[in-house]
């Protein structure tokens, strides 16, 4: 520390009736990787706290619209309008949607990065919901990843969205049992079907059976649909 401190008296007197811009020269030559090393170091603290304050850390609800361009991410009327009938405080925790899934579970696998993000959002139980195309809900379903829409952890959904229901036999028999599950809800009729929204016509919901908000499947369904 005393030798930075005799460093700085010699500079002074060195730089002693010099102008500023030469001043200004002399620290950046002399000083410039200690003063960038603080200013990273002050923006990296800077980032770390905004994130500690600012950045809700849990999610409200997390869905994945897969296999389509529409965007209802952030910013989106949909986006929007769904943290609204939800009465999500965004400030509190995140709502997100992923429109940037593009696989299908029903066709060969190996290899495909959304397919591969895809199942670790579910294992690891980030992602609630996931819309898909029949055949790939019912391939989801068959691997063990899809909610049992019956099951006590289902809250419901299979006796309040009867008719619009999918099934399917766990490929895992022996934990699952060898009876077709309900595992997807058709969306048909609802907000993301038809022209301009993000699927045509086919699109089925499921519910990952690694969600911790399956009291808010429901919420999020009723939003599809206009319910009021």
């Amino acid at each position: 520390m005393e030798r930075f401190r005799e460093m700085l008296r010699a500079d002074r007197e060195k730089l002693k009736g010099e102008r500023p811009s030469q001043i200004a020269l002399y620290i950046w030559d002399y000083y410039r990787i200690p003063i960038i090393a603080i200013i990273a170091v002050l923006s990296l603290a800077g980032y770390l706290l905004y994130l500690q304050i600012a950045v809700p850390k849990e999610n409200w609800f997390y869905a994945c619209f897969a296999n389509t361009y529409a965007d209802y991410g952030r910013g989106s009327n949909f986006y929007a309008g769904l943290a609204d009938y939800a009465n999500y405080d965004l400030k509190e925790k995140q709502l997100v949607i992923n429109c940037s899934i593009y696989c299908n579970p029903s066709k060969r696998t190996a290899g495909n990065r959304y397919y591969d993000s895809l199942v670790t959002l579910m294992d690891a139980g980030a992602l609630d919901v996931v819309v898909m195309g029949r055949e790939d809900i019912e391939a989801l379903g068959r691997s063990g990843r899809l909610l049992d829409l019956s099951s006590e952890k289902g809250e419901g959904l299979s006796a309040r969205w009867k008719d619009r229901l999918t099934f399917s036999v766990p490929e895992d028999t022996e934990e699952y049992g060898d009876q077709p599950l309900p595992i997807g809800i058709d969306l048909s009729g609802s907000r993301v079907i038809g022209d301009y929204a993000a699927y045509a016509e086919d699109a089925w919901l499921g519910v990952n059976a690694e969600s911790s908000h399956v009291d808010q499947v429901d919420v999020f369904l009723n939003y599809l649909f206009d319910v009021g």
